[in-house]
């Protein structure tokens, strides 16, 4: 198994407890009823940890199915290297934002950069991926 797709499985499981953190602090403020109903009409707004949560799960699940698809088309293709190991580490580093993670539901740091720093090691490590398979699948085609 290379690294991209061990990085990738680990990935899905953090962006599993990211949901799964997010539902729980969110049926805290909205109750067990709205949870388990129909959620039909506007639901309470979220305040504080609960709605810093929903947001890191939101970012992941935005930025997640591409990662997904490039790690697993330089994995198909066999056209993974160095960089796309790395680019998949700064990926799972920083997006899935293990240490952002606790920025977002504790703001354990305030300063908006650190935020920004771990997005952007985000996009540079989808953006290594992305290089390393483009040229090499243009070439194929």
């Amino acid at each position: 198994m290379t690294i991209e797709v061990k990085i990738l499985a680990w990935t899905v499981l953090l962006g599993i407890l990211q949901v799964l953190i997010a539902a729980a602090l969110g049926t805290q403020q909205r109750g067990l009823k709205w949870n388990v109903g129909n959620r039909d009409g506007t639901p309470k707004p979220l305040v504080g940890a609960a709605a810093r949560a929903e947001r890191a799960s939101r970012n992941f699940l935005e930025t997640f199915p591409f990662f997904a698809a490039v790690v697993l088309a330089v994995v198909l293709t066999k056209h993974n290297t160095g960089h796309t190991a790395l680019g998949a580490q700064l990926y799972f580093w920083g997006a899935a934002r293990l240490l952002s993670d606790l920025h977002h539901r504790y703001s354990v740091c305030a300063h908006s950069g650190v935020r920004g720093f771990f997005m952007g090691n985000s996009a540079a490590g989808r953006g290594l991926i992305v290089i390393e398979a483009y040229p090499r699948a243009a070439l194929c085609a």
